[in-house]
């Protein structure tokens, strides 16, 4: 049994080449050319692929249905209005209920949203993308859709079924290859700021420096700001402006599916 996996290729007019797995964006490789990014995202894909469940399998050796899209967003910043274009990845599902469009946008790793309709794309990527707003000017600009952009199907052969598990010792799992560091992309500007609830983020902050309990669980229906208070802590750890058993703390994420 094979994967297809599903690869955004953007090639920029100076020549840097970024190769994007869409279903796996963390895995995104910059480099100078298409051989170089193509050669180290099969690495990573290929390393990712050895540790998936038997569902995870299924699903990806699918046969694969997307195309390429763009919504145009105008952010208002303290000097005006800035207007710029983000590149969308569509993907179409079959499900119990019907027909299923799973939108996302590469430069965008966090973002992905899912409609019954195509024509209700362009409409709910510009509602899940108004945090843009809190974003740098050069982290925006560093999203803006140029260049020459495609998708490509990339085909693995999973790890035989009864290949032996590694030992701890030699398990390429690393928070740098497949880890997220928000702090990192705080400090950057890439991560929008949670308004009007400082004393919710102080409670995480007073949690997590506790030498008791530190451990803390958000629960709640979805778009109730469990990301954005994630995004906030971030933003405190990046500034120092943390209790101080915290000062200097990285802040990763890291999906269900690469534990």
């Amino acid at each position: 049994m094979s994967a297809n996996l599903l690869l955004h290729v953007r090639e920029h007019p100076e020549g840097r080449v970024i190769v994007t797995p869409v279903d796996f964006p963390e895995l995104s490789v910059d480099a100078d050319s298409y051989e170089a990014a193509l050669r180290v995202v099969t690495g990573k894909l290929t390393r990712k692929l050895r540790t998936m469940s038997g569902s995870m399998r299924t699903a990806l050796a699918a046969p694969v249905v997307a195309e390429l899209d763009r919504v145009e967003l105008a952010l208002k910043r303290e000097k005006g209005t800035l207007r710029i274009t983000i590149g969308l990845v569509v993907t179409m599902r079959e499900t119990s209920g019907g027909l299923l469009y799973i939108v996302r946008a590469p430069e965008i790793p966090e973002f992905a949203v899912s409609v019954t309709l195509r024509d209700g794309v362009k409409t709910a990527a510009r509602e899940g993308l108004k945090y843009l707003r809190n974003w740098s000017l050069e982290a925006l600009l560093a999203s803006d859709d140029v260049g020459t952009v495609r998708l490509e199907t990339l085909t693995l052969s999973f790890p035989p079924a009864d290949e032996p598990e590694l030992a701890r010792g030699d398990d390429p799992f690393s928070l740098e290859e497949f880890g997220d560091e928000l702090t990192g992309r705080a400090a950057e500007g890439r991560l929008g700021q949670l308004d009007r609830r400082d004393a919710l983020v102080e409670r995480v902050l007073a949690a997590l420096a506790s030498s008791g309990r530190s451990s803390v669980m958000l629960v709640g229906p979805g778009d109730v700001g469990k990301t954005a208070l994630l995004h906030e802590v971030a933003g405190r750890l990046a500034s120092g402006k943390v209790p101080p058993a915290l000062r200097g703390r990285p802040l990763w994420r890291i999906s269900a599916n690469e534990l």
